[in-house]
């Protein structure tokens, strides 16, 4: 969290245990809402995303301020080949941003993850293991060590009667950038190739430790709620005791002193 639930119980003055627990599921409610309405995750999070190459100097990331940045690869290459051998049926195979899901005749047979096989190598051990007519394979034995969360994201694709379906993973690692942490951006004095999904970027972004005027907004915030609690609150979508859903449409009820220092953390969407 973004700020310490003790911080906010002290903040909203509230000493009894039943008060703190409601007290608690607002601000775990806020802070969600808040990520939601900054088109953005404020706390510090890892990721691993592939963007479009744009041909400009500029690639913009989804989440700042960047606090580090792993690998920048451009281009593709193939790392698993999949198929499945049965006639007369249907096969599909799409990579999500968990694992490979295994689709046979409608029904999903197998979800391969890669938090529980972390290689190309494991990951078509497990999807061999599914049976079924599926046949995976390591394109190149090299790749066979590669992280398996590498894979590119893609969506039913068939892999019936012997066609091969190939899923890539990043390709040359780039070395000729400039990070601009607090913009989210990366500058490339060459510009970024044009293309689909071809710049992988592994950082991580957010804050590890809370701005002051941030982490006073999610205070106020919490308490703005809190003293509504008995109150029919206006521009409040869903509120429920007990299992809290706070939804404010378009930023509806929230106080102009709140809103003026979340704005300064909001992602513009273009």
């Amino acid at each position: 969290m973004l700020v310490d639930i003790e911080k906010i119980i002290d903040f909203c003055g509230v000493d009894s245990e039943e008060d703190s627990l409601i007290v608690t599921d607002i601000h775990k409610s806020v802070e969600k809402w808040i990520d939601s309405y900054c088109n953005k995750t404020l706390l510090t999070t890892t990721y691993a995303e592939y963007y479009d190459g744009n041909g400009e100097q500029y690639l913009q990331l989804d989440h700042y301020p960047i606090t580090g940045l792993t690998r920048i690869a451009i281009g593709r290459r193939t790392a698993i080949r999949v198929q499945n051998t049965d006639d007369y049926t249907s096969a599909t195979i799409s990579v999500t941003s968990t694992g490979v899901i295994l689709t046979k005749n409608g029904t999903s047979n197998s979800t391969a993850t890669f938090a529980s096989n972390a290689t190309m190598t494991a990951l078509v051990s497990a999807i061999n293991a599914v049976g079924s007519g599926w046949t995976a394979v390591v394109d190149n034995s090299d790749y066979g060590s590669y992280k398996s969360n590498e894979l590119v994201q893609m969506f039913g694709k068939s892999a019936i009667q012997d066609n091969w379906v190939y899923l890539d993973m990043p390709e040359e690692a780039c070395d000729d950038f400039e990070v601009y942490p607090n913009r989210g951006e990366i500058y490339k004095s060459s510009g970024w190739d044009e293309g689909h999904n071809n710049i992988y970027v592994e950082y991580t972004a957010g804050y590890e430790i809370t701005p002051a005027d941030l982490e006073l907004a999610i205070e106020m915030f919490v308490k703005y709620i809190w003293q509504k609690k008995d109150e029919d609150a206006f521009g409040v979508k869903v509120y429920s005791l007990g299992d809290i859903s706070t939804t404010f449409e378009n930023g509806g009820d929230v106080p102009n002193e709140i809103k003026l220092i979340l704005n300064k953390y909001k992602r513009i969407l273009i």
